[in-house]
């Protein structure tokens, strides 16, 4: 398909697996898909010691790093750090640079690509990205506001803007006055089909334990279930700061694995029957398609991204606690439903969500490039 000389594509995002959050991983995955024809470059907001081994692992992609800047121990200060960013784009001399989600940074890409022959990209990877500013704590409100003017100011000159969803597309041009003509939705391989063990019926959770994600409803909601030997519960994701809900958790009999490989999580996801959500917003959820790739229907507490769960019937959008507990009861215990919704969900995500996906960014790069 590609003829021309290499060109070079930063990408501005963390490093899966050092970061193994969906962005990150889809990233990573376009970057396999690319890295035939292109050099790959990633910058990286960094300094763990974990990166020496990453390097020598992925050899392949030129990983670099800038140190965070921390004032009064917070963490969120991108834009004292744009020289040093600037400088790095600057001696790489990109055709392209790929932001996934929104940051600082994205005012420095912008910038640069304004003044030099470079194609900004900007992939949303949250609602929250394309949402007015929100007042948090007093403590942080000049940091957080300085950051989301630089947000703004990169979304406004991006040369292509990619939504995940139509919601993300709307909000879009109801906060920035900007249309987004490119929805692609989050591509996944495509793993081998699966058959499902009788029992137990195994209920999965899976996230990095943090507010939004709110873990303490799923311990919640099993602990109003029945405690039978034909159910299991597990949840995954790493757990930093919540040393007394693992407790809970373990008290409830949920099986709390920790953060695991995303092999391991598909592995899992394989001999599993129900995934149940419970954050307070997603982008598109990886783990939603995760899930349907592997037959399992997602009960969600709040999230139902462009009305998919109710609209194709691969899940519940629940909306409350109560009706979270009785629609995971109801799929645990009705075998025919849950298979059926199961069937659905994986013809689903192999229409919409397989690497053919990563075509739609091919033809984005060629139509920048022309």
């Amino acid at each position: 398909m590609f003829t021309y000389t290499r060109k070079k594509i930063i990408f501005i995002t963390g490093f899966f697996p050092l970061y193994q959050g969906g962005a990150e991983y889809q990233a990573f995955v376009l970057a396999n898909k690319l890295i035939e024809h292109y050099d790959i470059y990633f910058i990286v907001r960094d300094h763990s010691d974990e990166i020496n081994y990453i390097r020598k692992k992925f050899n392949e992609y030129r990983i670099l790093l800038i140190k965070p800047v921390k004032i009064l121990g917070y963490k969120k200060t991108y834009i004292f750090e744009s020289v040093n960013l600037y400088n790095i784009i600057s001696e790489i001399s990109p055709h392209y640079i790929y932001a996934r989600g929104a940051n600082g940074y994205l005012a420095v890409a912008a910038r640069y690509s304004q003044t030099h022959d470079c194609s900004l990209i900007w992939h949303i990877a949250h609602e929250n990205d394309v949402t007015p500013f929100k007042f948090n704590k007093i403590q942080t409100v000049f940091f957080d506001y300085v950051d989301f003017l630089a947000i703004r100011y990169g979304i406004q000159r991006a040369h292509c803007i990619i939504a995940q969803t139509n919601k993300q597309k709307e909000l879009l041009q109801q906060n920035h006055g900007l249309h987004c003509g490119t929805v692609i939705g989050n591509w996944h391989p495509t793993p081998d089909d699966c058959v499902k063990p009788k029992e137990p019926i195994t209920i999965v959770w899976i996230a990095n334990w943090k507010p939004i994600k709110q873990p303490q409803l799923f311990v919640q909601c099993v602990e109003g279930l029945p405690q039978n030997d034909s159910f299991r519960f597990i949840m995954l994701g790493r757990t930093t700061g919540y040393d007394a809900l693992v407790l809970r958790a373990r008290s409830a009999h949920i099986e709390v694995m920790g953060e695991i490989p995303i092999e391991a999580v598909n592995e899992l996801l394989a001999t599993s029957h129900l995934l149940v959500n419970t954050s307070v917003q997603e982008g598109f959820s990886n783990t939603f398609i995760q899930a349907w790739l592997h037959r399992v229907p997602v009960v969600s507490l709040q999230v139902d991204p462009d009305d998919i769960l109710k609209k194709y019937a691969i899940g519940c959008h629940s909306k409350n606690m109560d009706q979270l507990a009785l629609d995971v009861l109801r799929l645990a215990t009705d075998h025919a439903l849950r298979e059926d919704m199961g069937e659905r969900a994986r013809a689903f995500a192999l229409r919409n969500h397989s690497l053919d996906n990563l075509k739609e960014m091919e033809s984005i790069l060629l139509r920048l490039g022309d």
